[in-house]
């Protein structure tokens, strides 16, 4: 059985954020992830880094950021064929749909 495999896609706009990183692959690691950080580094781009990450076989793309990365994760997995798992860790200006759902801060 290979190991789990999770792309994260971390939208550079949250640069207060961005220092958690460690910590987030760090939890991932130990529940048995083997994580690739993708950082986004210009418009556009976050649906181009899931598009591949799903291309790439990722059992997972998780999105670090508010609700435009989910949004741009998610049609990103799906336009690439839609097979990989998507997440959303809140770290982002706006995370309506993560409170909405529960999601602590």
């Amino acid at each position: 059985m290979h190991g789990k495999n999770a792309c994260l896609v971390v939208d550079l706009r949250t640069g207060e954020h961005v220092a958690k990183i460690p910590d987030i692959v760090a939890v991932l690691a130990a529940a048995g992830w083997k994580t690739q950080v993708s950082l986004k580094e210009y418009g556009g781009e976050t649906l181009k880094l899931a598009r591949l990450a799903e291309r790439d076989g990722y059992d997972a793309v998780l999105g670090y950021g508010g609700d435009g990365t989910l949004n741009a994760v998610f049609n990103g997995v799906v336009n690439g064929g839609g097979k990989s798992l998507v997440a959303d860790i809140p770290g982002g200006t706006f995370n309506v749909w993560a409170g909405a759902i529960g999601v602590p801060t």
